[in-house]
Order: C-alpha cells, then sequence, then structure tokens
C-alpha cells in the first residue's frame, strides 16, 4: 500500500513539474516574442518616414507575428502616403508645364496642363486623406482583428497591441506628422491653383501672346505683360518656399 502511495506521489509530483515546466516555457517564449516584437517596432518607428524603406518582414510567431504585421503595414502605408506627396513637393515638372515648349503644345486652351494639375490636386489630397484616417486614434484602435485571438488572451494582446504602438512617444510624433503633411498639401494646393490661373491667363490673352523660344513669353499690352510678371512672380515664390521647406528637413 505504502509503495503504491509513493508511485502515487512520484507521479504527482512529476505531473506538477511537467505543469510548472510548460509554464515557465511558455512565459520565457511569450517574453522572447514580446521583447522581439518591442523591438522591431522602435525600429520601424525611428525610421524617417519620408525617406527609409518600410519593407514589412515579420520576425515573431503567432499572436505577436499578427500585431507586427498590422504595425508594420500600418508605417509603410504612412510612409508611402508621406513619399506621395513629398514627391510632388521636390517634383519640377509643375515649372515644366509653363516652358515654352509645352505651352507652344498646349496653346490656346492649355488642356493637357490643366488636367495635369487637376489629377496632382487629386493625387495629392488622397494622400493627405489617407495620412489623416491613419493618424486618427479610433482607426488606430481598430487596426486589429480582436477576434483574432483567443478569449482568455484578447485583452492583453490588445492592451500589448496600443502599449507598442503608441510607444517611443509615438502618439504625438503621429500628431505632428498629421499637421506637416496638412501644411505642405495647402501649400501644394496652392501652388497648383496658381499654375492654372497662369495657364487661364495665357488662355484669357492669347491674341495678344507671342511665345518665343528666345525671348520667351510676350504681350504685345504692357498691362497685361505685368499682370503676367505678378502671376509669375508669385509662383515662384511659393515654389521657393518649398525648397526652403525641402533644405531645412535634410538639415
Amino acid at each position: 500500500m505504502r509503495k503504491i502511495f509513493k508511485i502515487f506521489k512520484c507521479l504527482i509530483f512529476i505531473f506538477i513539474a511537467m505543469l510548472l515546466g510548460g509554464a515557465l516555457s511558455l512565459f520565457i517564449i511569450n517574453y522572447k516574442e514580446k521583447d522581439l516584437l518591442e523591438k522591431e517596432i522602435l525600429a520601424f518607428q525611428d525610421k524617417d518616414l519620408s525617406r527609409d524603406d518600410f519593407t514589412v518582414k515579420v520576425k515573431t510567431k503567432k499572436s505577436y507575428a499578427y500585431i507586427e504585421e498590422t504595425i508594420k503595414k500600418y508605417y509603410k502605408d504612412l510612409s508611402d502616403n508621406i513619399k506621395s506627396i513629398n514627391y510632388y513637393l521636390s517634383n519640377n515638372n509643375f515649372i515644366e508645364i509653363l516652358s515654352i515648349e509645352q505651352l507652344k503644345k498646349d496653346r490656346p486652351n492649355y488642356t493637357f496642363s490643366h488636367v495635369t494639375v487637376k489629377s496632382t490636386k487629386s493625387k495629392i489630397n488622397k494622400a493627405l486623406e489617407n495620412i489623416d484616417n491613419l493618424c486618427s486614434e479610433e482607426n488606430i484602435k481598430n487596426l486589429i482583428d480582436k477576434k483574432k485571438f483567443h478569449d482568455y488572451d484578447r485583452k492583453y494582446f490588445s492592451d500589448l497591441f496600443l502599449d507598442t504602438i503608441y510607444s517611443n512617444g509615438e502618439a504625438i510624433k503621429l500628431d505632428n506628422t498629421k499637421e506637416e503633411m496638412d501644411r505642405l498639401s495647402k501649400d501644394l494646393n496652392t501652388f497648383l491653383d496658381k499654375i492654372d490661373k497662369v495657364l487661364t491667363f495665357l488662355h484669357d490673352n492669347d491674341d495678344d501672346l507671342e511665345l518665343s523660344s528666345t525671348k520667351g513669353i510676350i504681350f504685345e499690352d504692357e498691362d497685361i505683360s505685368n499682370s503676367y510678371k505678378k502671376l509669375y512672380n508669385e509662383l515662384q515664390e511659393i515654389a521657393g518656399n518649398f525648397e526652403k521647406a525641402s533644405e531645412e528637413d535634410t538639415l
């Protein structure tokens, strides 16, 4: 009887040891996965959204992998839209719309140039809309599908997701990013509207206009010429502000 009791105690001990060992092993695995997740996301958050590569490579496993992939895809989307706006910010092709060669091709209605301006504005505004949505707190909270997690660990992973994405002062950084992109897109829209006004001015005064490959744009009427110079100078001033902004970003 005693022998059976000792065997029973031994079996219980082994069972408890296995449970503790499994629990410890699971704890260590979770700790390593959580640590890796935090390091990976911090590395993404430290990147420059306007310049760096945001290729998504998942290093963690299971539920941690889902969180990692979701956050990395989020930053890639944000970076892609910021780069889209910055592309137009540094794109000198807009000034080429007003080159003599292009004006001669598109004269007198400048239909192609107007369409180009309209299309560009649409792309900029769409990118800005995407950035606004991505930076909204409500959108960030809904990035993950909570049904992906088991009932018993749903709160843990939901909290982990928010703690991870909002680490490193990220909430303030995202608000600043949104404000900066709002300002830049507003300036770009102002610039494109000014190009439209220049093209409309040229169309309205086509009878008084000469396009010379050597002398540039010439108006017979001095008042019309001065009005055009004023419009063009305003356009150049806006373009100069873009150049200053780009220089400040590289400092």
